[in-house]
């Protein structure tokens, strides 16, 4: 499947050099993409299979099988986090734990650009996120996947306590 435009968009104004950790990757959608742009991308996914394909189609990428919810990097990791469709839902058991862990790896001031899917209204995923301590970026938006899945994405910033995006 194709890139996301709206990330492959996002990305083109990012200045260089910057890392941006792929979380739940799987075979490579967007890691590819995001070397082939000059970062120095990361991806993690817990599926070997959907690595050795992200292996092909992301070549000299760092790949790391590991569960997103449990990063094997220091705090302050990376600049950048793609998170798309990694949330089962806005409503998983698993969203509060999963959030936080990548906002741990994030430095201060990092983005985070997140796509769930959902049937929930645009707002619901920036509720979600501010309630786990990120900031609204940029305003959320629909988009419909190249396989007909209806995603929720935007994009949101790591920010201490008392600090506006």
């Amino acid at each position: 499947m194709r890139p996301s435009d709206h990330l492959l968009r996002t990305f083109a104004a990012v200045p260089l050099p910057e890392r941006v950790l792929d979380a739940g990757c799987g075979t490579g959608r967007h890691l590819a993409a995001l070397a082939l742009l000059g970062f120095d991308a990361i991806g993690v996914d817990r599926d070997p299979a959907a690595l050795g394909a992200a292996r092909a189609a992301a070549p000299g990428t760092t790949l790391v099988e590991a569960d997103a919810a449990v990063l094997p990097f220091p705090d302050d990791h990376a600049g950048w986090v793609v998170a798309w469709r990694l949330l089962a839902g806005l409503g998983a058991p698993e969203a509060p734990a999963l959030l936080a862990e990548l906002r741990r790896v994030l430095r201060p001031g990092g983005w985070a650009v997140v796509a769930v899917e959902t049937e929930a209204a645009p707002a619901a995923l920036t509720a979600t996120m501010e309630a786990a301590g990120w900031a609204l970026a940029e305003a959320p938006a629909e988009e419909v996947e190249p396989d007909g899945v209806r995603v929720v994405r935007g994009i949101y910033r790591r920010v201490e306590a008392g600090v506006s995006a």
